[in-house]
């Protein structure tokens, strides 16, 4: 399958996970992310994900988003 996330997805796990349905969603985003990773599914990607997520002010995080565009088809 291939599948499309936005910013806010790729961010999920970043933000406060004391919220059970912030956590919830996380999960559920990494679950999506690790059949990406073991070739169950496939990441397309966008120039909008590669302007959003370069501009994460925090610069260990922005490496770890955009990587992801290197998974992308």
């Amino acid at each position: 399958m291939l599948v499309y996330f936005d910013a806010n997805c790729f961010n999920r796990s970043f933000d406060d996970q004391s919220q059970e349905r912030v956590h919830r969603e996380s999960e559920a985003v990494l679950g999506i992310l690790q059949r990406i990773v073991s070739g169950e599914d496939d990441l397309a990607w966008s120039l909008a994900l590669t302007l959003e997520l370069s501009a994460h002010p925090e610069p260990e995080i922005r490496a770890q988003l955009t990587a992801w565009a290197d998974r992308s088809r």
